[in-house]
């Protein structure tokens, strides 16, 4: 997953991909249109990158706390070219997003989207095997039919790579130096306080056995 230095940088990126994606919302149908009522998403996967199938989770989210849970919703791709460089949008693939709660929360099954409190259940919506075929700035465009609020719609846009920053699956792991026990001339500090508790735990175990026989 690509991990993120905040700061002036990131933050003037996240200015110029709202410029870019024209992120938005809107509502056909009865529901809210404006304050609290506007759904927003919030893209929730980092490390996305070109030519791999992937998931890619949204979140939901109203301006008074409230959230879009349960259900399916739509996305649709869109490419921008990149923050240098920005194009018309293309149009690029689309998927149906299954609800996936936060652990401990209701998962809703078989119930379609709805707007829910935080305490009452929270979560995003993922898509699977989503390929990117090229890198750059891409959009997504979230549908969500919602009883009692009608169809809302948000987008949001984010970046895509050319290579995953930490490995793929099927990629062989990251070279790293770690101590064993043929480790020579490792410093007492090296030694953690669980593992020098549990030799205590068990010496003391030990000397309670030999006192007992």
């Amino acid at each position: 997953m690509r991990r993120h230095r905040w700061g002036l940088a990131a933050l003037g990126s996240g200015l110029a991909l709202s410029l870019l994606a024209g992120c938005s919302s809107s509502s056909t149908g009865d529901g809210p249109t404006s304050g609290a009522g506007r759904m927003q998403a919030e893209v929730a996967t980092t490390d996305i990158y070109v030519n791999a199938p992937q998931r890619l989770a949204v979140g939901l989210i109203f301006a008074d706390g409230k959230l879009v849970t349960f259900g399916s919703v739509g996305f649709s791709f869109s490419y921008l070219g990149t923050t240098q460089q920005p194009i018309a949008p293309q149009a690029g693939p689309e998927a149906a997003a299954a609800y996936i709660p936060t652990p401990g929360t209701p998962q809703g099954k078989g119930s379609g989207p709805a707007i829910t409190d935080p305490t009452t259940a929270r979560g995003v919506y993922e898509a699977e095997n989503v390929t990117f075929d090229a890198p750059g700035v891409w959009s997504v465009l979230v549908t969500a039919d919602i009883a009692g609020a009608g169809t809302l719609m948000a987008r949001k846009a984010f970046l895509v790579e050319v290579a995953p920053a930490l490995p793929a699956p099927g990629q062989p792991a990251l070279r790293t130096e770690n101590l064993t026990i043929h480790s020579k001339g490792v410093p007492p500090a090296a030694a953690t306080p669980s593992l020098a508790a549990g030799a205590g735990s068990l010496a003391a175990a030990v000397g309670v056995a030999e006192a007992s026989t």
